[in-house]
C-alpha cells in the first residue's frame, strides 16, 4: 500500500540479535541480548484512522475453536535488551497531535517467565500540542507471568524536567513513584500501592484499584497531601507569592481525599484540608458524557478572612 508505506520511515543504524537453535526442538525460544543503536521509528495514524503498521500487524482476527495451541509469551526467554541514541516519532492526524521521543537509551534485563527483569531508560519527550519539553528517567522491574496472565511491576520511578508555555508556571521537576503494581488480565485488576507524587515543593501520597481495565476501567483511590507551603507554590507556578494581610498566610496546607472515576462520572466522596487554621470539609461529584451535570457541599470553619485579604483592602476597611 502506497499510502501506508509512506506514514511510517522505520530504520536502524546497527543491530544485533541472536537465537539458541537447540532449544526450538523443545518449543522453546531462547533468544541472546539483543541490541539497537539509531533506531528510528515513526508511527502515525492518518485522517481516517488507518496506523501505519496495520499493513505489518494485519487485522485482529477471532481465533478458531480448533485451532492448535501456537507460540506463548510462556515460551520465550530473553537476555537483555539495550537500545541506543534512538528516535520515536507518533503522528496522530486524526486528532492533531504528535509526540516525539528522543536520545533515547534503553536498557532491560533478562526476560524470563516470572523472573524480575530491572529496566531503566532516558530520552527526551517533547510535544507540540500541548507544547512542552521534557527530559525523562525511567526506571524499575517488571516481573511478568503470561502463562497466569498476571504482572507485577515494582519500584517504579519517573522523573522529569520540563519546560514550555504549557506547563504550569514555565517550567518544572516532578516525580511519580509506585512501590508495586499488580495487574491481573483475566480478573481485569490493576493494583497500585506505594504511590507518590511530587512537583513545585508538594508532595503526595496514595494508592489505587482499577477494575474493567480492558473496556473503559473504573478507578477508585486515596491521596493524602502532607503540609507544604502554598506560598512557595503561588511563587513557583506565577512568580510572586500571594498578595495577603497577613505574610503568613497559606503557609500550612493538607489535605486529604477519596476519589472514583469512570466513564460518564468522577467522585470526591470525602474530602479533608486544612488551610493554616481553617478547617475545610467536602465532597464533589460530576457525571455525564456530553451535558455533565455537578455537584457539591463544602463546609469550613476557623477562617480568619482578614488574613487572606490583600494588603491594600484590608488599609481600605480601616481607613473607611
Amino acid at each position: 500500500d502506497a499510502v501506508l508505506a509512506d506514514l511510517a520511515a522505520r530504520g536502524v543504524e546497527r543491530a544485533s540479535v541472536s537465537i539458541k537453535l537447540l532449544p526450538l526442538l523443545s518449543r522453546r525460544v531462547e533468544v541472546g541480548r539483543v541490541s539497537l543503536e539509531g533506531l528510528q521509528l515513526h508511527l502515525m495514524k492518518d485522517d481516517e484512522g488507518r496506523t501505519s503498521w496495520a499493513d505489518i500487524t494485519g487485522p485482529d482476527e477471532p481465533e478458531a475453536a480448533d485451532k492448535p495451541a501456537g507460540w506463548s509469551l510462556s515460551d520465550v526467554t530473553l537476555d537483555g535488551v539495550r537500545i541506543t541514541n534512538a528516535s520515536i516519532l507518533w503522528e496522530d492526524r486524526l486528532l492533531g497531535e504528535s509526540y516525539a521521543l528522543s536520545g533515547l537509551n534503553l536498557e532491560l534485563q533478562a526476560i524470563g517467565q516470572g523472573r524480575p527483569s530491572g529496566f531503566n531508560a532516558t530520552f527526551l519527550l517533547q510535544s507540540a500540542k500541548p507544547q512542552f519539553s521534557a527530559q525523562t528517567e525511567l526506571t524499575g522491574t517488571a516481573t511478568l507471568n503470561a502463562a497466569e496472565a498476571r504482572h507485577v511491576f515494582s519500584d517504579l520511578k519517573v522523573k522529569l524536567a520540563a519546560t514550555g508555555k504549557d506547563v504550569p508556571g514555565g517550567k518544572g521537576d516532578f516525580e511519580f513513584a509506585l512501590a508495586e503494581l499488580k495487574i491481573d488480565e483475566d480478573k481485569q485488576t490493576a493494583t497500585g500501592t506505594g504511590l507518590a507524587l511530587s512537583g513545585y515543593g508538594a508532595k503526595a501520597t496514595g494508592q489505587f484499584l482499577a477494575t474493567n481495565i480492558k473496556n473503559g476501567a473504573d478507578v477508585k483511590g486515596r491521596l493524602d497531601v502532607p503540609d507544604f507551603n502554598g506560598r512557595q507554590l503561588s511563587a513557583a507556578l506565577t512568580g510572586k507569592a500571594p498578595d495577603t494581610a497577613d505574610s503568613a498566610a497559606y503557609e500550612h496546607i493538607t489535605a486529604a481525599l477519596e476519589f472514583k472515576t469512570g466513564t460518564g462520572y468522577t467522585e470526591i466522596p470525602n474530602f479533608t484540608a486544612k488551610l493554616d487554621d481553617a478547617h475545610v470539609e467536602g465532597r464533589f461529584r460530576v457525571t455525564g458524557l456530553e451535558k455533565k451535570a455537578y455537584s457539591f457541599n463544602v463546609r469550613i470553619s476557623g477562617l480568619d478572612a482578614d488574613r487572606f485579604l490583600p494588603a491594600k483592602a484590608i488599609d481600605l476597611i480601616a481607613a473607611a
